[in-house]
């Protein structure tokens, strides 16, 4: 069993046969996340890309959002793209811990985000903007 709570059986070297039951979103996650406890933060980012991609700007005009390649990326989670030109850089953040707030805060203001939109859950938005970090927090 996983972090996820998903049950597939995996060899020797730790890979896994088959896709993992669940939603397609855990599947999602899980394939993101591999062997990460914490997925929370990845079923964010997976939950705001597809609410971009089937908004209004999504369907009608070939705006697409897509997560970055790797997992673990420091500045851009997310990219959208137009015609294959990229048109925003947007960072996720789940975080309501004040050490969290307190190391996005120190992030921002060492210039880490200067280049991607800050998105994150309504308590992390209200709780950054509250601590009075100096680049807009947008509400996902």
């Amino acid at each position: 069993m996983n972090a996820a709570g998903c049950i597939y059986r995996q060899g020797r070297s730790g890979r896994s046969f088959g896709r993992p039951p669940g939603t397609p979103w855990r599947r999602k996650a899980v394939r993101r996340a591999g062997r990460a406890a914490q997925l929370k933060g990845i079923i964010h980012e997976i939950a705001i890309r597809e609410t971009r991609n089937l908004s209004e700007e999504g369907l009608l005009f070939g705006v697409r959002t897509n997560v970055t390649r790797s997992p673990i990326a420091r500045t851009v989670d997310w990219v959208t793209t137009r015609d294959g030109r990229v048109i925003a850089r947007i960072q996720a953040k789940d975080c309501i811990s004040n050490a969290c707030v307190r190391k996005v805060q120190g992030r921002v203001a060492a210039g880490q985000y200067r280049t991607a939109r800050l998105v994150g859950t309504r308590e992390t938005a209200d709780k950054l903007r509250s601590a009075g970090v100096t680049k807009r927090v947008h509400s996902s």
